[in-house]
């Protein structure tokens, strides 16, 4: 920022923020590191107590000791007073006299040695203006700025491996803030960090400690807030507290369709609210932009939602918005821009989570149902069967008087992520009895999709008799409606069956079918199951420089899907083919990456798989084996899949 400042081309620089980001530290700070670059003085003009605009140049000719005189206007004599001296000035909390803005364009305009430097919580919009948005500190520098403030009350205040734990909380809770921290650091004298930390629960309350002098708008991180709050056009306000439905940011188009709905300005409003710091702005994959809130500030736009009468109404269709969001996605995640439609999930997982808490919070029993139902596939592909498990089973639970045909897609999906966590035998049951409600229905498609779940669990359970003629049931239900993706997931499910009764070439067949009907699809995460099993058949047939091949390329694809159980299977693989060439250590390390990943992401390994891999490891099986798999559980992901693409 000093860089920027000391340009030839720059005249004024303004930091931006919202309250408490420490605008004013940094510009005191920047402004003493550079007084000897300014021979004719550097002075400071404080504008808080300042409320009328007229006052600003007042002010500054207090301040340069400018006197006035009824012979030439104020103005005039400021620029004569300045016009030939190299001066920095500093105006400090400029956001609410911004029709001052005028009388410093005259000045930079009359005098080329005049350099200015501003904080505001939003820009002054003059052509000689240069905008530096303050962030808030990064995790190493609160944490610094938490002890630094704690030891000038608590000389003795250290930090050790569980306090710096819960002061990087601490600070992260408090969203980086400085004067939030400095708030909470003021208390290390009565309060342990622990303590601290509980107390945080309600972080706008948080007042300056007894005897520090802070100004009134700043005594409570509430009061800093609300400051920005008091220079918001009743509109403006409006539309800031409605976005704070929004959790993890929003698109222009969410907030038109949940907090516009035709009565408010969302394009202006957002740039507005931007301008004044109250929004941040990022880009998104796709070039288009998102919009958050820093939480503090979404908390108290928060509780002016609930004051104006309105959170009811913008949750319900915050909720609405994301279950047709989720139910869109839920189709698209089997087309050929499926891993758009990934991203897009991830990017608002927290929106999601947000909606299904409301809607169950506020009974709505259909919208959370909706929105547990079409997540589940998500879920399961992406890493989050944990979650997942743990979402349904309180949705199921908290809506068991709905109707069982609302129930039967979330209970569904709940038994295709219990299967994959390890409990076919709960699996089992969830899948039938859903199963049972969309044949009810008449609903082939679904009717389908749960056959070849239930077959693939049955197969699991080691009633391979059963699993077959499920699987072959739910694969001529799919053929016959011409269902290409669901025909494509039945034969790799067939194809698995084959595999565990021995029958390598009806498995590589089924794999291979799978494998083209995948990519015709442009369905890159079935594509990437079916390479996966493609390279079982080769390492059972001792194909291994085919396996390495083909392993690699689903490694590759695996990553772009993010599947985590896709991850795991290629990293095991990778340990086998290590172990073929009696790598011990090398297979140790992806064994036990593997093992990682699955404990990560809450997937457990079935029967037949645990003991395929023990039976192709066992050739290495032994000490530097065992050592270099605990070694491995330390691997970051990214790493271990480097070294499985290089092997």
């Amino acid at each position: 920022m000093r860089t920027l400042l000391m340009d030839e081309n720059t005249r004024m620089v303004t930091l931006t923020g919202p309250g408490g980001t420490g605008k004013t530290r940094l510009a005191l700070q920047v402004a003493a590191d550079l007084v000897g670059e300014f021979p004719d003085g550097v002075y400071g003009v404080l504008l808080a107590p300042i409320s009328d605009p007229d006052l600003v140049p007042l002010e500054l000719a207090r301040v340069l000791g400018v006197e006035e005189s009824s012979s030439v206007s104020l103005v005039e004599a400021l620029k004569a007073e300045l016009r030939n001296r190299r001066v920095l000035i500093v105006f400090d909390n400029f956001e609410h006299v911004g029709a001052a803005a005028e009388l410093l364009a005259v000045l930079l305009g009359a005098c080329q040695r005049l350099k200015m430097l501003v904080t505001s919580r939003e820009p002054l919009r003059i052509a000689a203006e240069r905008q530096y948005p303050v962030p808030p500190l990064a995790d190493s520098e609160a944490v610094l700025l938490f002890v630094e403030r704690a030891r000038a009350v608590r000389a003795d205040f250290e930090l050790d491996d569980e306090t710096r734990t819960i002061v990087t909380e601490i600070c992260a809770r408090l969203d980086g803030l400085p004067l939030a921290i400095e708030l909470a650091a003021a208390w290390a004298k009565v309060l342990p960090s622990a303590s601290l930390l509980r107390r945080l629960e309600r972080r706008l309350e948080l007042p300056a400690a007894r005897g520090r002098e802070v100004p009134a708008r700043q005594s409570t991180l509430r009061e800093a807030i609300a400051w920005s709050y008091d220079l918001l056009g009743d509109e403006e306000r409006r539309l800031h507290f409605r976005l704070s439905v929004f959790m993890g940011g929003f698109t222009l188009e969410a907030a038109e369709r949940v907090v516009g709905a035709g009565e408010l300005d969302v394009l202006q409003g957002v740039a507005s609210l931007v301008d004044r710091s109250l929004l941040r702005e990022a880009e998104e994959a796709g070039g288009e932009p998102r919009f958050s809130m820093l939480e503090t500030i979404r908390e108290f736009a928060r509780e002016q939602l609930a004051q104006a009468g309105e959170e009811k109404q913008l949750l319900h269709r915050h909720a609405l918005d994301f279950a047709h969001l989720a139910e869109e996605a839920d189709a698209g995640l089997r087309r050929d821009d499926q891993l758009l439609w990934f991203e897009r999930l991830e990017t608002e997982h927290e929106n999601l989570r947000a909606a299904l808490d409301s809607s169950l919070g506020s009974g709505d029993a259909e919208t959370a149902l909706r929105l547990g139902g079409a997540l589940g596939w998500f879920w399961y592909t992406h890493g989050h069967a944990l979650e997942g498990c743990n979402r349904l089973t309180e949705l199921l639970g908290a809506t068991e008087g709905a109707p069982e045909a609302l129930r039967a897609r979330p209970m569904y999906a709940l038994g295709v992520l219990v299967d994959q966590r390890g409990e076919p035998e709960r699996a089992a049951r969830l899948v039938e009895q859903s199963l049972a409600v969309f044949r009810e229905q008449g609903d082939r498609e679904r009717v389908g999709a749960a056959l070849n779940s239930l077959g693939s669990i049955k197969r699991a359970l080691g009633d391979l008799d059963s699993a077959r003629a499920l699987l072959e049931e739910g694969l001529a239900i799919r053929r016959g409606l011409g269902d290409e993706a669901g025909a494509a997931s039945s034969l790799g499910n067939l194809g698995v069956l084959a595999f565990e009764r021995g029958d390598l070439d009806d498995a590589e067949s089924r794999f291979l079918e799978e494998l083209e009907l995948d990519r015709m699809l442009g369905n890159e995460w079935g594509a990437c199951a079916a390479l996966d099993s493609l390279v079982a058949v080769a390492i059972e047939r001792r194909d291994h420089e085919r396996a390495h091949e083909l392993n690699r390329e689903m490694l590759a694809s695996a990553q772009r899907v993010r599947d985590q159980e896709l991850i795991a299977f290629g990293l095991e693989k990778a340990a086998i083919l290590a172990a073929v060439e009696n790598q011990a250590a090398r297979a140790g390390r992806l064994a036990g990456a593997a093992d990682a990943v699955r404990e990560a992401a809450g997937i457990d390994r079935s029967d037949f798989d645990r003991a395929w891999l023990d039976r192709h490891l066992g050739p290495v099986a032994g000490e530097e084996f065992e050592t270099s798999r605990i070694a491995g559980n330390a691997i970051e992901p990214e790493e271990a899949l480097r070294e499985a693409l290089e092997g």
